[in-house]
């Protein structure tokens, strides 16, 4: 039984380490994985030529380089830094220094020399991301630690001031890998005090200093000399250099000078003589409110005569008992005046700047209100803008992401985030920058889409000799923006898988779900291209001669590789361009008949013929076959010999029709458009008629570049859902394109990474149809399959519910009952149970039974009449060893030719197992689990049980 590569149900971006072996490099592969990452580390010790040219031809999401103490000056260092200058990912470089401590002159050489390598990093790597932890001391044997420059733990708690362990050097390391890239330098540094108890542990096997009462101990570290440092760039580090018994110290003891006696009663009094002086200084210079007028002078007294003395006597008396007292009362009526009026400038002065504090904080919440606003605004808009890619057909074809709207919200936002984490730090807000992310990716995506749509028309342009130029060198570089592509669509499904769903509603959870499910069906559709342009070449006769054979099958008349045959559309290429076109018809395929094909069995019990018609050639269900004997026959009669062979069916001229417009048909005066297509068919019995269709629709297609690029779009898409297939003459092209589905095959994929490599089991089934009634109804059949398996530990049942509807509402040909050969393709160790047709439960002696390619298959008759419907049940087991995470998967095989079924899978979990992981999304009801999705191509579905 033939085999093709699938992909996994989830890929992930890888990200590029180059480290030493340590426990960072573990710590941080660990929560890199945790954020759906892929990490691939590199020891840089062990990193060659060899491994730099074959890293060339990767992309990864980003690459990080451990940079530490035993690599600096080396030449290996030498070539990580120059693998790193020729790369176009983000990089970030993660080195350590010393802090600010400067405890001995050994220390600002070292620190010196580390500054200075930053700065080398940051010149000639300008675009790398350069990230310093300042004073790392629990990495001894990777970065100097800064324990190494004191004496014991005691001298080192009161002079070290910062310091960082690992675990805080992985997470900032961890977020900044997961984040969008910045360039520059960051600084690792945490502020603290630490006591000797904490820093004991790392002094341990350290020789100890003893301490005089009288002494104070002086470290004083020798110098390194020129030498050293030379030596130290010219060799690697060992494991132990840095180790402190090549530290020497110098003991110096230094006196201590005699306490200084301070005479207090001095100081107080000193102390009450000064605050007297200024006590008496307040009272002269009391402030007077400068509004407040001196009483005006008194008025001049008018001159009186002369007074008697008794007069004078009693004028004296009077003023000595009222004067002074009116005196007093103008001075205390001044006071209080001058009371009040300095309290009401008080009071207005505190009511400006109150009015003033209120108009700026007014001012200020309007700002914030506006900016807050605008900001929830704009990222709801551009988060709208990316869920409507739910509804299109094609991820960022929409001109909607070129608006200079788009460009203009992108860089507003953008913008706001930058202001705010210069406030909150570089990791705010990581759920709107994702989306800014992601929304300039697709702006990139639409971008990328319409360069490939121009170097696609181009390259068919010029196969079909419309256009100069060499196809084989547009063909390279439509190569080149696929991988773009791909790389930008790693990316954003990064960015949207990073996007909290926690608090959206269920139709934006659906929409970011279909969203990444239309992702990662670009990326295999992109790796797939890959794949098949590496047989581009061969396929455009670079450098021989080669036809290519269009085999249209009519699935009117359902058969079990498409339909019957309807004629070969014979193209020949040479240098890459189309240089002759012919048909040809079953009838001059056949010629005269000398070319007899013995028949199956089934063949001649249902048909009473004893040789194989040429129509019938895809009788059997392997299309590489059919493609064999139909090449064996045009070589014997025709002499014409294809090298590759292209298989399609009436729907597919149906969807080329819809794709690329009405067809007008010269000879019939008729117009056929998707609506009237199958109708068409329908109402012209002679035999000519699809061949007229087929010829008018190639010459169309072959005349017109635009047309052909969107009739290769059907057909690439027909191959992807097993509704074309390709077929190659060499052995070993072949192989690929059955590696892909391509070729026709009863197929058994690989069980997907997601659900385990050891111990996961697959099932297959493949259930084929051939019309035997000799009328042309294809299009007028419905069908709905209903699929349930029970897993149990130690064996797997199935029971198949086939409902056929036969919708023709006549008996008249070309219309009339559906009688329909049903095969099932079942594994090798299958054992059917029972089969039902309508209320009758057949014999199973009497269906016809085979082995094909490491399988076997069962077949019956059935018929549907008009205007009714027919149940078919088949019921059947395997046997299946359940051990602990054991995988399942199920592969429903879609026959081509045959319209979208109603399709529902249901898997049953038995003894007591229980669903941990499920692809592709299902809905679990009562314990089981339900697929239920539009079979428009083969169905693959996984289930791994705990």
């Amino acid at each position: 039984m033939s085999m093709f590569v699938t992909q996994s149900l989830e890929s992930s971006v890888t990200v590029l380490v180059f480290a030493r072996p340590s426990p960072v490099v573990e710590a941080l592969k660990a929560a890199l994985q945790e954020k759906h990452l892929e990490v691939l580390v590199v020891d840089p010790l062990k990193f060659t030529d060899k491994q730099a040219s074959e890293f060339n031809h990767k992309s990864f999401y980003k690459i990080c380089w451990l940079f530490d103490d035993t690599l600096k000056g080396t030449v290996l260092a030498d070539l990580v830094f120059q693998f790193l200058f020729g790369r176009e990912e983000p990089i970030i470089i993660l080195t350590a220094t010393l802090g600010r401590e400067d405890p001995s002159s050994s220390w600002k050489e070292k620190k010196k020399g580390d500054e200075a390598l930053v700065d080398h990093l940051r010149k000639n790597l300008s675009a790398a991301r350069v990230m310093v932890a300042v004073n790392w001391f629990d990495l001894p044997d990777l970065f100097v630690s800064p324990l190494h420059f004191f004496i014991d733990a005691q001298t080192a708690s009161s002079e070290l001031k910062s310091g960082v362990e690992a675990s805080t050097v992985v997470d900032e390391l961890s977020r900044v890998l997961v984040r969008p890239h910045r360039q520059g330098a960051d600084t690792i540094e945490k502020n603290k005090n630490f006591t000797s108890g904490e820093l004991e542990k790392y002094f341990v096997g350290r020789p100890l200093v003893e301490r005089r009462e009288e002494q104070v101990a002086v470290q004083v570290v020798e110098q390194p000399t020129e030498t050293t440092f030379t030596l130290v760039r010219q060799q690697l580090l060992e494991e132990d250099t840095l180790d402190l018994v090549h530290q020497e110290f110098n003991i110096q003891v230094i006196p201590v000078p005699p306490p200084r006696i301070a005479n207090r009663q001095r100081q107080y009094e000193e102390n009450i003589s000064r605050i007297k002086q200024r006590y008496q200084k307040q009272q002269i210079l009391t402030p007077v409110a400068r509004k407040v007028k001196s009483p005006a002078p008194p008025l001049p007294e008018v001159p009186k005569n002369e007074l008697q003395p008794v007069e004078r006597h009693l004028e004296a008396t009077i003023q000595q008992l009222f004067g002074s007292q009116r005196q007093e009362q103008r001075v205390e009526r001044l006071q209080k005046k001058v009371q009040k009026t300095v309290r009401a400038q008080r009071k207005q002065v505190r009511q400006k700047r109150a009015m003033k504090g209120l108009s700026i904080l007014t001012a200020l919440l309007v700002v914030i209100g506006v900016a807050i606003g605008s900001f929830v605004i704009m990222r709801a808009s551009l988060f709208q803008l990316i869920l409507s890619q739910a509804s299109s057909e094609n991820l960022a074809d929409q001109e909607v992401w070129q608006d200079w709207k788009t460009q203009a919200l992108v860089n507003a936002l953008a913008t706001e985030i930058q202001a705010y984490q210069m406030i909150g730090g570089v990791e705010s807000l990581p759920e709107t920058a994702a989306v800014v992310s992601a929304v300039r990716q697709m702006q990139t995506i639409h971008q990328l889409r319409q360069e490939l749509k121009q170097l696609g028309e181009q390259s068919v342009a010029q196969v079909l000799g419309k256009q100069p130029g060499d196809v084989f060198e547009t063909v390279t570089a439509l190569a080149a923006q696929q991988q773009t592509l791909y790389s930008s669509l790693s990316v954003i499904q990064t960015q949207l898988q990073s996007i909290s769903t926690e608090f959206l509603a269920d139709n934006e959870k659906e929409a970011i779900e279909k969203i990444l499910g239309e992702i990662q069906q670009t990326r295999r559709q992109v790796a797939t291209f890959e794949q098949i342009r590496q047989l581009l070449p061969a396929f455009l006769a670079q450098n021989e001669r080669r036809r290519v054979a269009i085999v249209l099958q009519d699935s009117q008349e359902l058969r079990p590789s498409g339909g019957v045959v309807g004629g070969v559309y014979l193209l020949t290429l040479e240098k890459g361009t189309i240089i002759d076109q012919q048909f040809f018809t079953p009838t001059q395929i056949e010629g005269n008949k000398t070319a007899a094909l013995p028949a199956p069995a089934d063949y001649k019990k249902l048909l009473h013929k004893d040789n194989l018609q040429i129509v019938d050639v895809g009788w059997g269900p392997d299309f590489t076959e059919t493609a064999n004997t139909l090449n064996g026959l045009l070589d014997h009669t025709l002499g014409r010999k294809a090298d590759l062979m292209v298989g399609v069916t009436t729907n597919t001229l149906h969807d080329i029709i819809e794709k690329t417009g009405p067809l007008a048909l010269d000879g019939t005066r008729e117009t056929l458009t998707e609506k009237n297509f199958y109708e068409r068919l329908e109402s012209h019995q002679e035999a000519g008629y699809l061949e007229t269709v087929f010829v008018t629709l190639m010459e169309r297609v072959l005349r017109e570049p635009t047309q052909a690029s969107q009739a290769l779009s059907v057909v690439s898409n027909e191959l992807q859902t097993g509704q074309a297939f390709l077929v190659s003459a060499q052995s070993t092209e072949n192989d690929v394109l059955n590696s892909l589905g391509w070729a026709g095959q009863v197929s058994t994929p690989q069980c997907p990474s997601l659900l385990g490599t050891e111990g996961c089991q697959i099932s297959t089934v493949y259930q084929l149809e051939s019309n035997i009634g000799l009328n042309k109804i294809g299009s007028l059949i419905e069908r709905k399959v209903e699929h349930t398996i029970e897993v149990g530990k130690n064996q797997l049942r199935h029971k198949r519910l086939l409902t056929l509807t036969n919708q023709a509402s006549t008996n008249r040909w070309p219309s009339g009952p559906y009688r329909d050969y049903l095969r099932f393709y079942l594994p090798a160790d299958a054992e059917l149970v029972m089969v039902r047709v309508g209320d009758t439960i057949l014999d199973l002696k009497t269906l016809e039974k085979g082995q094909d390619k490491g399988g076997q298959f069962v077949g019956f008759l059935v018929e549907v009449p008009i205007k009714s419907s027919l149940n078919i049940s088949l019921e059947y087991r395997q046997p299946f060893s359940y051990i602990a995470g054991t995988g399942f998967a199920f592969f429903d095989q879609k026959q081509a030719g045959t319209l979208p079924d109603d399709y529902t899978l249901t898997v049953v979990p038995q003894d007591g197992l229980q669903p941990s992981v499920i692809a592709p999304k299902a809905e679990i009801v009562n314990g089981k689990i339900v697929f239920q999705l539009p079979r428009e191509k083969h169905q693959f579905v996984g289930v791994k049980f705990r």
